[in-house]
């Protein structure tokens, strides 16, 4: 398709409940993909993208403060060492963890 210069185009928009099948989607040029949603999208995609970008802003803040699934290394690495677990302290049967 981009090869061709050509966009997928859904005939029911996702985000009006269309679905991402190939009975639903359609080739279209550049100009026509933007006439087409101009016309499904009368008060503009603005406020859509908006949302999105929101709720993916959220996400991106939750997962970086350690708080969801796939926080990175580093923070949960942060997060042990501030609450005392993997300290260098021996154990009750003498012996020292490894950091």
């Amino acid at each position: 398709g981009r090869g061709l210069g050509l966009e997928w185009d859904h005939l029911q928009p996702s985000a009006k409940g269309g679905v991402t099948s190939f009975e639903n989607l359609r080739p279209r040029c550049r100009a026509c993909h933007r006439a087409k949603t101009a016309r499904d999208f009368p008060e503009g995609t603005s406020g859509y993208r908006r949302r999105q970008a929101a709720v993916a802003d959220r996400a991106k803040a939750k997962a970086g403060a350690g708080g969801g699934v796939g926080g990175t290394a580093k923070s949960k690495a942060a997060a042990m060492a501030g609450s005392g677990a993997g300290s260098a302290a021996p154990s009750s049967g003498g012996t020292r963890r490894r950091t």
